[in-house]
């Protein structure tokens, strides 16, 4: 078994790293104290030949050359065996890749890479997958020896039970005395990050053997899964990825290992707060409610977005008012003036029609789309790329179409100037009036639009009596639910807008009426209104927290209300920290709600509990039981290991029984455990005894 760490710099990033100095002596320390067998020097797209060859022939383990390359979709690191023709290819690479002036955001492409690594297929290949510049493996260098490079032993094992790739472990360290990050050079602290690979040997084809396959590569030697180690005061302590159980005395360091795994840990941790005080509660509560109706209201408006662009479209941007019965009667008095000059009417020009201009806004919004799409790298990092030709021949199609249609439009209206032009001069020569003008196409349209509007709207927003259910998500025996209501008077109204504005006459009372073409031609007009956010104004979102009846939840319902929502939440985080979730809650919810709730969090995620609840602890059948003890003032420590298996060990590996020290810590030993059993048993037997004598 050899342990290897595949990641360390030596020079610092100049486009994100806070400078630092190369330290061999730093080096060395870090090899001794992790019992490294093979390191790799990485640095991020730099590669320096003459300070490789210092490292190897000073360093007491194996060093192989390599680079963290800056690619278009992410980072991956290349790692090769150290012969001449590597240092030399290596040397060349970064040197091409330094005249290119990446910076910090941009990178090289596929093709790129291939040319300046030629050996890439004889390396080994790690595309970090647990940071913001993570990347699937491109199917054009699955070739080589590719593996997931992850910074954490909790997210290895994760993917090594449910990833595709074969993880490593890799530190990530930087190699120096004056690095300010402690999580990037603090020697103990990053003792369980390499990986232990299965072979005989550190010669380089050795290793890339072992790392084609998931069962030669672990984050302990004897390669167990599911567990790994955290480094709480310098000393190891194993736990389980599953569900972690902490118990102990008060002040044993329970909560101070929690806060050990918040501070130290390279995963995403979600603090789960205790929800006893009404402050903490009403607080995360309202954050919850506020994230779950934005969340419902954007898949409302996304929904329905083809109809606010028609509304806008066809009401909020005409300008067209005139009624049709208007328009008739001017008609008439123009028709009447134009007979009776019989010359000017034979003037063919003088009753051309213009060209009617069409708007292809939609299609330029669909244009704008596309074109986000083809030029969206987490898509296509996600999608096959053999469709994106087709996506391509979309956009140019659709482009070329609006490009010739702009080019028509433009003649069109330079027409349409002229003949008005005409006109305009043959009825100053003839007197005859000018005729009444109209659009209407656009005036049928907006009736049109307006009616289906008002019907649409009535029966979106106010055929509901308690307000149209948008979402509702359960929660044991509780559930969100989000509402869309119409508003209600205008100082509610105002409320929601942020104005003083006078709204009741003009606009509350037609919106009330179901008048919403009036409501809508009257929003125009106050300085509150944003078109592009029309949506907003067609009704407000409001979004409670309800028992399984529809009623509202109370003080200590909220208690349970909060706790299971917060459970949910955490399933998107690597590392759940509970500490005491039984604050307020009845034993009757415990056991029928929340175990089963906590069970369910850690099959998605790395959790730790802490309870002096018997009933939690109890019947909780956690992974792994952690066991805190105060040996002295502020001196804590700590001995774990596999709950079913009734042994603790410490750090040093010497093996206890655990079940004195869970019962200690549950029941407050033996003795109070006995007697509780023998006060349930004497109740029994006078329950039985009343139960005779009726």
């Amino acid at each position: 078994m050899k342990a290897i760490d595949f990641h360390i710099h030596t020079e610092p990033d100049p486009n994100k790293d806070t400078p630092f100095t190369f330290s061999q002596g730093w080096l060395d320390k870090y090899v001794e104290n992790s019992a490294l067998d093979a390191i790799a020097i990485t640095n991020h797209n730099l590669f320096d030949k003459e300070q490789f060859l210092n490292i190897v022939t000073r360093t007491q383990c194996d060093v192989f050359p390599g680079m963290e390359v800056s690619l278009d979709e992410g980072h991956v690191l290349i790692i090769s065996n150290n012969t001449e023709d590597v240092l030399a290819e290596f040397s060349h690479a970064s040197s091409s890749i330094s005249q290119l002036n990446l910076g910090a955001s941009t990178g090289i492409s596929i093709d790129q890479f291939i040319t300046f690594f030629p050996s890439w297929k004889n390396s080994i290949l790690a595309f970090e997958i647990s940071k913001s510049n993570s990347m699937r493996i491109p199917n054009a260098l699955r070739d080589a020896v590719c593996v997931g490079g992850v910074s954490s032993s909790n997210r290895f094992q994760r993917e090594l039970a449910l990833g595709s790739e074969v993880p490593v472990l890799f530190s990530d360290s930087h190699a120096s005395e004056d690095e300010p990050n402690s999580k990037r050079s603090d020697i103990v602290s990053l003792y369980p990050k390499h990986t232990f690979v299965e072979c005989d040997t550190t010669e380089f084809e050795d290793i890339k053997r072992a790392l084609k396959q998931k069962k030669t590569v672990g984050v302990n030697p004897d390669l167990v899964r599911n567990v790994y180690d955290i480094m709480v005061d310098n000393s190891p302590l194993r736990v389980s990825t599953g569900l972690n159980l902490i118990v102990g005395r008060r002040g044993s360091g329970k909560t101070f290992l929690l806060n050990t795994i918040s501070s130290s840990s390279d995963d995403n941790v979600y603090r789960l707060e205790q929800f006893d005080t009404a402050s903490n509660r009403e607080k995360f509560l309202n954050k919850q409610q506020q994230q779950k109706g934005e969340r419902a209201y954007g898949n409302f408006i996304q929904k329905y977005q083809r109809t606010w662009d028609i509304i806008n479209e066809a009401i909020i941007e005409s300008s067209q008012n005139d009624t049709l019965g208007e328009y008739i009667d001017d008609l008439k008095k123009f028709a009447a003036s134009f007979t009776s000059k019989n010359q000017a009417a034979k003037i063919q020009l003088f009753s051309a029609k213009p060209f009617e201009i069409v708007k292809y806004s939609r299609l330029e919004l669909d244009l704008k789309n596309l074109k986000e799409i083809i030029l969206s790298k987490s898509f296509w990092s996600h999608v096959n790329n053999k469709y994106k030709s087709s996506f391509i021949g979309a956009y140019e199609d659709l482009r070329s179409f609006l490009t010739n249609y702009a080019k028509e439009s433009d003649e069109q209206k330079r027409i349409n100037k002229l003949i008005a032009r005409i006109q305009t001069e043959t009825r100053r020569q003839s007197g005859i009036a000018e005729p009444p003008k109209i659009d209407l196409t656009t005036t049928f349209k907006k009736y049109l639009v307006g009616e289906k509007t008002n019907a649409f709207l009535k029966k979106l927003v106010f055929a509901k009596k308690k307000g149209r259910i948008l979402k509702q998500e359960q929660f044991g025996e509780y559930r969100v639910v989000v509402r869309l209501k119409p508003f209600e008077d205008a100082k509610k109204f105002q409320k929601e807008m942020h104005t003083n504005e006078g709204v009741k006459k003009d606009l509350i009372d037609p919106y009330n009426n179901y008048n919403f073409v009036q409501y809508f031609e009257h929003l125009k007009g106050h300085s509150f209104f944003r078109q592009d956010h029309l949506s907003d104004f067609i009704a407000h979102i409001e979004t409670s927290l309800e028992t399984a009846n529809g009623t509202k939840a109370s003080g200590g319902q909220e208690v349970a209300f909060a706790l299971l929502m917060a459970l949910e939440e955490a399933k998107n985080s690597d590392i759940a920290l509970i500490d005491e979730p039984e604050a307020s809650l009845d034993n009757y919810f415990i056991r029928t709600t929340l175990i089963p709730k906590i069970r369910e969090l850690s099959e998605h995620t790395t959790t730790f509990v802490i309870t002096h609840n018997s009933t939690l602890g109890t019947l909780l059948n956690p992974n792994y039981l952690i066991v805190a003890k105060n040996d002295a003032p502020n001196a804590f420590s700590y001995l774990s290991g596999d709950f079913k298996s009734a042994r603790l060990r410490d750090f040093t590996g010497k093996d206890f029984p655990s079940v004195g020290k869970f019962v200690d810590a549950m029941e407050s030993g033996i003795e109070t455990y006995e007697k509780k059993g023998e006060i349930y048993e004497s109740l029994e037997c006078e329950s039985s005894k009343a139960g005779h004598h009726n």
